[in-house]
């Protein structure tokens, strides 16, 4: 690495100049990745809902809809809306009541179940039927057509493709607003931490560049999550800024034993790059644990996420070192006197209490581990959305004034006999969560010959080769009622003798992603835990430092996980399933800090005093990269009206404080309860001939 080294810090223009002009191209790419705001997306293509919804989509092209609610039964009226709607580029099928019965027929005579679908009182509702998915852009473009040409004709226009438009035009006119808050309320505590508003500057510049580089390589990905665009640049915000005020110290350090500013910064590169490699590569392995997902959202954000630090940390060795040296009068800190001796009173008396608060260190355990094993999990997908969308708003209408629209699909091939589907039909309108369920025996009896049955209206029913029976819900999807009601819609189906049959629609999609979520949560955390756990004894040549470093962080992760419970809120499983992992990887370089400095003055000191000189040496840069990730992560979940955004930054930011505070206050002392098993167990603790205990 020499080498490289040296070119970067004689060469710092030329080097700023390379990592410029290979931003410009990589930012035309980063804008052309395109964003996907589609969670059903990332389920396994091997689950029962998503094999059922690609057969629906091939075949009845009902996987994807959309409705429209009008204030009007007039036929002439809602049959032209109806032929319009139908030409717009990218629809597939508008259906109505004419589809079944001709519209003339009075209501009475038409079965109330299936009437129920399309009509009730003075509304109609048109069932709209995309020929591309929810999130591809030639459906994105028909519902900004069909929006523009039903104006006020329309009381309400919903559903799931409605709502991915929308939270996709949210989440656009938010992307530049939500990383502005990060930047900014990271650089200002950067600034106000060191004195400086000339470093912070130097430190938005060097990481924009990174998050660029991260970003636009996604473009080879062929698309992203809208989750993970949106976090990703925070979280590599908040990581990188922890290398970035490692190597400012270390350069000051260096300045003030080598007068030359390039002699001073190869110095400073040479001693940071191995001290927070370690730290770069536990992130990374905590970020790709999220790759052993079930969900492959886990793949997207574990990937995207752990490709940036690697970014962060190839621009902190190569571009900030340039920055700073061309920017070097302007690159100067407030003293650090005062602070050390503020870092010093607090270390003395933590350690001169560590007995007490080690006591307390390993009883915190109890309540945490207690609350987080009891915290709810909320696997409602609308509370993931944005209140203020105006599709939100329509369902709450159309469910006004028709009763749940949560309708589902039981898919089976279409040689399954009428006796069968009927005889399902009958148990499963007895079902706890079912309103009503409506099949072609609801058209015809079963001992009606099919060929009596109007084309038209057996269409609804059997296409392609298979036929399908309609369920509506009464609760949301997620609800335990709505849950209850899939497992027992699919054993009576199996009861029936209807196989092979697929459950498909919103609800058992929901109810699938909680079954595999629940399975996700203990692999991810077990696999970040154990990839970091051998990392650091690799690094640290310990058998015992990473689970005392770790234990440390575990309970950082348990408290901030418990506060939702004491509060009496749930967490949203997206949310569950990636937080443990997430505050693992960008906070456990915290620790490894204060065990790189102990076991430097370890050497050389008695466990107390090594202790002391360890702590108030590192308080200053653990507790300001602390507060940047917080800060950094806090500015996007006040910014963003996206729940499944706020809420994942949220907890990211508060995690961070937690874990400095556990850190800083609690670790020191677990350190010194343990510096016998450490100091025996370690390679470079062991003591020298002649060193007081």
């Amino acid at each position: 690495m020499r080498p490289l080294i040296s070119f970067v810090t004689r060469h710092p223009r030329i080097v700023l100049l390379i990592g410029i002009l290979l931003a410009v191209p990589l930012a035309y790419m980063k804008q052309m990745t395109p964003l996907n705001y589609d969670i059903f997306t990332y389920m396994p293509e091997d689950v029962e809902s998503v094999k059922g919804q690609q057969i629906l989509h091939e075949n009845f092209k009902t996987s994807n809809t959309a409705y429209i609610l009008l204030n009007s039964t007039n036929v002439p009226f809602v049959l032209k809306i109806q032929k319009d709607v139908g030409k717009v580029k990218g629809v597939q099928r508008v259906s109505w009541i004419n589809e079944v019965v001709d519209p003339s027929v009075p209501d009475s005579f038409i079965p109330q179940q299936l009437l129920g679908i399309y009509k009730k009182g003075n509304y109609s509702l048109l069932h709209i039927s995309f020929a591309e998915p929810s999130s591809s852009a030639v459906t994105l473009e028909a519902i900004k057509e069909i929006k523009s040409y039903l104006g006020k004709q329309a009381t309400a226009f919903t559903g799931l493709p409605i709502f991915l438009y929308e939270l996709r035009e949210l989440m656009e006119s938010e992307k530049l607003i939500t990383f502005m808050a990060a930047a900014c309320f990271s650089s200002f505590v950067i600034g106000i931490s060191l004195g400086s508003w000339a470093i912070p500057i130097i430190f938005m510049l060097s990481i924009g560049i990174g998050v660029i580089y991260n970003l636009g390589t996604n473009y080879f990905m062929g698309e992203v999550s809208y989750i993970t665009s949106a976090i990703a640049s925070a979280i590599q915000l908040g990581v990188i800024q922890d290398f970035s005020i490692f190597l400012i110290h270390r350069y000051h350090e260096e300045k003030k034993l080598i007068p030359d500013p390039q002699m001073a910064m190869e110095a400073a590169i040479t001693n940071t790059l191995p001290a927070i490699l370690p730290s770069a590569l536990t992130c990374m392995a905590g970020f790709l644990a999220l790759i052993l997902m079930k969900m492959r959202l886990g793949l997207d954000m574990g990937f995207v996420m752990a490709k940036g630090v690697f970014m962060g940390l190839v621009v902190t060795m190569t571009l900030l070192p340039a920055m700073l040296l061309v920017a070097n009068r302007f690159v100067k800190t407030r003293g650090e006197k005062a602070a050390s001796s503020v870092g010093t009173r607090i270390s003395t008396f933590l350690v001169n209490n560590s007995g007490k608060i080690t006591v307390l260190f390993i009883l915190l355990f109890i309540p945490m581990i207690w609350g987080k094993t009891h915290v709810k999990i909320s696997y409602d997908l609308d509370e993931m959305l944005p209140r203020n969308l105006e599709s939100i708003k329509c369902l709450k209408t159309i469910k006004n004034v028709l009763g749940s629209m949560e309708i589902s699909y039981i898919v089976f091939p279409d040689t399954i006999p009428r006796f069968r589907q009927e005889q399902a039909v009958k148990e499963i309108k007895k079902l706890k969560g079912v309103t009503s369920v409506i099949a072609l025996t609801s058209l015809a009896d079963s001992a009606v010959p099919e060929s009596f049955i109007p084309d038209k209206a057996k269409s609804l029913f059997s296409k392609g080769g298979y036929s399908m029976i309609m369920v509506k819900f009464s609760d949301e999807p997620g609800s335990t009622v709505s849950n209850q009601a899939v497992d027992s819609i699919r054993s009576v189906v199996k009861a029936a003798g209807i196989s092979p049959s697929w459950l498909a629609g919103t609800t058992p999609i929901n109810k699938d992603m909680m079954d595999i979520s629940k399975r996700d949560i203990p692999v991810v955390d077990m696999a970040s835990l154990i990839s970091i756990i051998v990392i650091i004894a690799l690094f640290m040549r310990s058998v015992s430092i990473p689970f005392v470093l770790v234990a440390a962080i575990e309970l950082a992760i348990y408290t901030n996980l418990s506060i939702p419970y004491a509060m009496g809120r749930s967490i949203p499983f997206l949310t569950i399933t990636s937080i443990s992992s997430i505050q693992l990887a960008t906070t456990v370089d915290f620790s490894i800090l204060l065990m790189t400095r102990y076991s430097q003055w370890r050497k050389k000191l008695p466990k107390k005093e090594a202790m002391i000189k360890a702590l108030s040496g590192g308080m200053g840069a653990i507790t300001i990269s602390g507060l940047s990730l917080a800060a950094a992560t806090s500015g996007i979940a006040l910014t963003s009206h996206v729940s499944a955004v706020s809420s994942l930054t949220l907890m990211i930011a508060r995690g961070a404080l937690i874990s400095t505070a556990v850190i800083v206050f609690l670790l020191p002392s677990f350190i010194l309860a343990c510096d016998k098993i450490i100091t025996h167990t370690s390679m470079g603790f062991l003591k020298k001939k002649g060193e007081v205990a």
